[in-house]
């Protein structure tokens, strides 16, 4: 990877070419650097298992009942309190 930088204060000079710290367009040569390190990056996340239809359907009877009961609940502390 090429980098300009200042023949004279060997600071990295700006696309146009000019140097800030000398102000000076003439002292400019390109220099190779090496090239930044990659950071890993997993592209696939793993994928979660699929459930089948009936761990689904268990699932949500189980919340639907849950639900019930704690309206039930609810219910029951609405009423005691009037």
């Amino acid at each position: 990877m090429k980098m300009r930088v200042c023949q004279n204060c060997e600071k990295h000079v700006g696309s146009n070419g000019f140097c800030t710290d000398c102000m000076s367009y003439d002292y400019v040569k390109s220099v190779c650097r090496p090239k930044p390190k990659k950071i890993f990056k997993p592209k696939n996340k793993p994928k979660k298992p699929k459930e089948s239809a009936e761990a689904h359907f268990k699932r949500t009877e189980r919340l639907i009942e849950e639900a019930e009961i704690l309206l039930r609940k609810s219910e029951a502390q609405r009423k005691s309190s009037k």
